[in-house]
């Protein structure tokens, strides 16, 4: 999955912290100024500082106003890209959904954790950093002696994540764990129900059940515990601290000779200096959450193969593997297919064709190896999606993607027989109709690559003699899948699968 498109809104967010304390930091100087000619006695020029404070109040609202309110639609537009981008990843097999539950977690929940932490916690610590900095500067430029003892008190707030980071590590990988063991425990209790209830051990497995459930709840709490523990001293410190920089500031200025014309300016640096430590620590609790997020939707890993091969090959794959349970489905399969060639891949069924086919596709994922493609192909497989969209919702549709001959697309719906069924569901059509159907959406792509399994399936002799025509005259490169020889079609390359190992013959 590619990272989703977050530039707008934490830019917009970054801009609305600066503008903020900005905005602050002026109104600080003007009061500052404004003490200064109160306690020399000259009133005369109070009113213009009074009212340049006023009036910078009063004309900074608007700006940031709108400026808060663009960041706010920015998220949301941010957001929207990026639920896109992981749905497209799911109807693209990118991202695996094992079940409805699985996909409303990973599109909501999931979710909501990126965009919390890209959208706010990245630029609240980004933008404290930078005040953080200057506050710090500007603090020594006001009075060293007051900059340097302030900078180094805060850099005590530090303490606890450094502390702690070790033992909320270690808790956190235990939960994590704990949590799948039981999730483990429960997929076998289900798939195993029978076996248990035919040998009568239910009650074993629910003794296992309740102890994995103890473990979750054990280290859940020790969790909550860390977290709790790690942000009440943390608080606590950044609260003594602002709090006493108000007493340390009195000192300075009954013993240290501070004017207290600085005070404004001073208390309000103080005051940023201590809190802007604060968007580093969100930041640094949110980020263990936001890092199991981005593991479960495979967020920001590239998958090396999204990566187009280069030309003239249009598709290859380097020692594919792929097991279900115990039993070895594909063992080192490596292959190439370059521009215009025809490649016939034979063998008998159950050989792991077709599961080849839908990881060269993208469909499904190896176990091991590399598989590079061009974006560039059309493809048919035997189990295509069911869906409830009639045939002529489906052919409007298509009629309308790029790279699709409307013309050729209607001319084999005609030949396949299919204009008669329209108005039909294509969940309802035969498994030959919705065989005829995919293949005439296939072959009227304009594409390089065309890659076909078991395409003669449930077609009667005359959709076969169609399709062994229109495959005689295709421009492009070709695989196709067959348990049979297809010798009506000359070939330039003919490999034979045996138990998930591919030899030409």
């Amino acid at each position: 999955m590619r990272r989703g498109p977050f530039g707008p809104s934490v830019g917009l967010g970054i801009c609305c912290q600066l503008a903020e304390y900005g905005v602050k930091l002026l109104c600080s100087l003007l009061l500052a100024q404004l003490l200064t000619q109160v306690m020399d006695g000259t009133l005369s020029p109070i009113y213009p500082w009074a009212l340049g404070t006023l009036l910078l109040l009063v004309v900074s609202v608007g700006p940031l106003f709108l400026l808060r309110r663009a960041y706010e639609r920015a998220m949301g537009r941010d957001g929207q890209r990026f639920r896109e981008t992981l749905y497209a990843g799911i109807l693209s097999r990118e991202l695996e959904v094992a079940s409805r539950g699985e996909l409303e977690v990973k599109l909501r929940r999931d979710t909501q954790v990126i965009l919390k932490f890209v959208q706010r916690s990245c630029p609240q610590t980004v933008g404290g950093t930078v005040i953080w900095m200057g506050s710090a500067l500007l603090l020594c430029h006001t009075d060293g002696r007051v900059g340097l003892l302030f900078f180094a008190l805060n850099l005590v707030q530090l303490l606890p994540i450094l502390v702690y980071e070790t033992w909320t590590k270690r808790i956190h990988n235990e939960t994590c764990q704990a949590e799948e063991a039981d999730s483990a425990w429960l997929l076998e209790g289900y798939h195993g129900a029978h076996v248990l209830k035919s040998y009568g051990a239910q009650g074993w497995y629910l003794a296992r059940f309740r102890q994995l459930e103890q473990a979750v709840m054990r280290w859940g709490y020790r969790a909550e515990g860390a977290v709790t523990v790690e942000d009440v001293v943390f608080k606590g410190i950044d609260s003594l601290l602002n709090y006493g920089s108000y007493v340390i500031l009195g000192l300075f200025v009954l013993y240290g000779g501070l004017s207290a014309a600085k005070l404004p300016l001073l208390v309000l640096l103080a005051g940023t200096l201590f809190s802007s430590v604060n968007a580093v620590f969100t930041w640094w609790l949110d980020r263990a959450e936001y890092q199991a997020a981005c593991q479960r939707l495979n967020w920001m890993q590239r998958e090396e193969q999204e990566e187009p091969p280069e030309e003239p090959v249009l598709l290859s794959c380097t020692g594919v593997e792929k097991s279900f349970g115990d039993k070895k489905i594909l063992s080192g399969i490596s292959l190439d297919i370059s521009r215009g060639e025809h490649v016939l891949l034979q063998g008998k069924n159950g050989s792991g064709k077709s599961t080849l086919l839908r990881i060269l596709l993208g469909l499904e994922r190896a176990d091991a190896g590399i598989v590079l493609r061009c974006s560039d192909l059309a493809y048919a497989l035997q189990e295509e999606a069911q869906t409830t969209l009639t045939v002529g919702e489906l052919t409007e549709q298509l009629e309308k993607t790029l790279g699709m001959d409307s013309n050729a697309l209607h001319r084999h719906l005609v030949v396949f027989q299919l204009t008669e069924c329209m108005d039909q569901p294509l969940a309802q059509l035969s498994g030959g109709q919705q065989k005829r159907f995919f293949l005439a959406a296939a072959l009227a792509r304009d594409s390089q690559l065309l890659v076909l399994d078991e395409p003669t399936n449930h077609l009667d002799r005359e959709s076969v003699a169609y399709l062994t025509q229109a495959l005689q005259d295709y421009p492009g490169a070709m695989l196709v899948c067959t348990h049979t020889a297809w010798t009506a079609l000359r070939w330039d390359k003919i490999l034979h699968m045996r138990g998930g190992v591919i030899g030409e013959g």
